[in-house]
């Protein structure tokens, strides 16, 4: 079995790619949500998280706070790498025994939106790369989360530009409204049963 990951920047339409591949057999680890389970159920990585960035991390009710954190990662990039090594070494654990459990599959995709920006691509056999205009992108985001320009400028910020992501992708696919999604699913599907044959 061969582990690929599947990314894209924000709005470029990732979640919905992984899900047709999905619906095609494809088991999908979906790093970005699994991080959130994690925040609350994992004592240690909770921990961790407050004595590096203070008991402000979390809530009252113990949930993560999530305009604190948008701060952090939006605004210090040092910060913001820190906290990415503290959570990456308790969802590569959380992967790998998410992969014990996906027997007879040819292979299996790892969702992830900093897959590039972290180097988490290196530990994978191959990777697909979503992309679609800015413009398209920006449309999308406020379509999906109601936030201000100002805020979806900021989150693309913290990602590379889709033509540096091109550089380290196997497989790209276009989102940009125009060209099917399914038909690139499946061409990309084809070449990596053949790659595990």
């Amino acid at each position: 079995m061969i582990t690929v990951g599947i990314t894209g920047g924000i709005g470029s339409g990732k979640t919905y790619v992984s899900k047709l591949f999905l619906h095609i057999g494809i088991p999908v680890y979906y790093a970005d949500q699994q991080t959130k389970i994690l925040y609350t159920t994992n004592k240690s990585l909770k921990n961790k998280l407050i004595s590096t960035f203070g008991a402000q991390v979390y809530l009252p009710s113990g949930k993560i706070n999530k305009t604190f954190l948008r701060e952090i990662l939006f605004s210090n990039s040092a910060a913001r790498k820190k906290i990415n090594q503290i959570v990456h070494p308790y969802i590569m654990e959380d992967f790998k025994n998410w992969c014990l459990y996906k027997k007879n599959v040819p292979y299996i995709l790892k969702e992830s939106a900093l897959l590039f920006e972290t180097g988490l691509f290196k530990t994978l056999d191959k990777t697909i790369l979503i992309i679609a205009p800015d413009k398209l992108k920006k449309e999308r985001i406020k379509k999906r989360d109601n936030i201000s320009e100002k805020i979806i400028l900021q989150k693309m910020a913290t990602q590379l530009h889709d033509s540096e992501k091109e550089k380290f992708a196997d497989f790209i696919i276009i989102n940009d409204g125009k060209r099917l999604l399914l038909p690139q699913v499946l061409n990309i599907h084809e070449q990596l049963l053949k790659v595990n044959r």
